[in-house]
Order: structure tokens, then sequence, then C-alpha cells
């Protein structure tokens, strides 16, 4: 729908906002399994208040220090 859209592009500007206008941010990062017991990791910028940056599903990848370590640098070079 094309209200959604623009409610989506809206919220993905004011992040973005929040985010370039930080002096200083933070990393967290939290595993959950969906209802369909598929495993993601939510990821949260700190600008310093919390804002919900990403959703990944992990599919049939193993929650391996060095898959998260690996994921983490991924979300720090986009931001």
């Amino acid at each position: 729908c094309w209200v959604c859209w623009v409610c989506w592009v809206c919220l993905g500007c004011f992040v973005e906002k929040l985010i370039v206008g930080s002096y200083c941010l933070g990393l967290m990062c939290d595993g959950w399994s969906n209802i369909r017991n598929e495993s993601i990791i939510n990821f949260v910028i700190t600008t310093p208040k919390p804002v919900f940056y990403k959703s990944l599903p992990t599919l049939t990848e193993r929650l391996t220090c060095n898959y998260m370590a690996k994921v983490m640098i991924e979300i720090i070079e986009e931001v």
C-alpha cells in the first residue's frame, strides 16, 4: 500500500537523521526466534537513545562468535 511505503521511507529518514546527528553511537544486538521458530537477530543503534536499525534472519547460519563478529562489522560499516 502506498501509505505504508511512505511511512516506511519517513521512518528510515528519521532513523538516519538520528544516527548522522549523534556524537556517539553504540550497537546492540539480540537473538530471537519468530513464531515459525526461525532465528533472527535484531540490531539497535544507541544514539544515545536506542533506535531499531535492522532485523536479520539467520536462516541456516549457526550463531557462532565468528558469524556474529562478521555481521556486526557489516552493520558498523553500513552506519
